[in-house]
């Protein structure tokens, strides 16, 4: 994850969705490195450690995110919450769950001196493209999953403040063992 690696040390780096697969790997790589971490997950937070601030939230609205974020020094924040849903209403259940969740995170930090923006996508957005997938490639997805990730896409990559000089969206497809080792 080349972008990890070009995150400096000064301010906080948020972490959303930090308690999942991904965002533990992330925390502890972060903590390692000797970095402040800001956890905002929708689960309490057992972890602890000197440079480690959790604070639960729903995501629902910009207005929770901001007082979550308040006092916080983010510089840098690692978009990694969402949700995978099946059913009648998948739709409209992924893009609760990855569309609204992004925005409302955008939104949070449009006033904060946040340097990146990084959204954990998929391949999904893509459709069927096999086990490899590039940049370039146009956006075909097949599933309410990857429409709605898309979507998220859309709205990090749109985002217009001063402070958010960098967007960045890493897609994969797991299993991420081998990037993460």
């Amino acid at each position: 994850m080349t972008w990890l690696r070009a995150l400096e040390a000064d301010g906080t780096t948020v972490v959303t969705g930090g308690l999942g697969f991904i965002g533990r790997w992330v925390i502890e790589t972060l903590l390692t490195r000797g970095e402040r971490v800001l956890v905002l997950d929708r689960e309490a937070c057992k972890l602890e450690h000197p440079l480690l601030t959790a604070r639960r939230v729903t995501f629902a609205a910009e207005a929770e995110l901001g007082a979550a974020l308040a006092g916080s020094d983010a510089r840098r924040v690692i978009h990694l919450v969402g949700g995978r849903s099946a059913g009648p209403d998948a739709l409209a259940s992924n893009v609760r769950a990855n569309v609204d969740t992004t925005i409302a995170m955008i939104s949070a930090v449009a006033k904060l001196p946040v340097e990146s923006f990084v959204l954990a996508s998929t391949g999904e957005v893509y459709g069927d493209s096999g086990d490899s997938f590039v940049e370039t490639m146009i956006p075909r997805p097949q599933t309410p999953y990857g429409v709605s990730k898309w979507m998220a896409e859309a709205a990090v990559l749109g985002m217009k403040t001063p402070e958010a000089a960098m967007a960045a969206v890493e897609k994969t497809k797991l299993p991420l063992m081998a990037e993460l080792g």
